[in-house]
């Protein structure tokens, strides 16, 4: 997974998630592009597509 989807990190704990998601501009860009084509996605949808990151 690293070498074929660039994976940093990995978990299932929300709290963790939302630190790294919301304290951090890492993700900025991939998660603008991903809601650029999917506009009308949920909280759950995008936890689901980034929580591997």
């Amino acid at each position: 997974m690293i070498a074929e989807d660039s994976l940093t990190g990995l978990t299932s704990n929300p709290s963790i998630f939302s630190n790294s998601i919301g304290k951090t501009a890492d993700y900025d860009a991939a998660i603008k592009a991903f809601l650029k084509e999917n506009h009308d996605t949920d909280i759950q949808t995008l936890y689901e597509q980034f929580h591997h990151i």
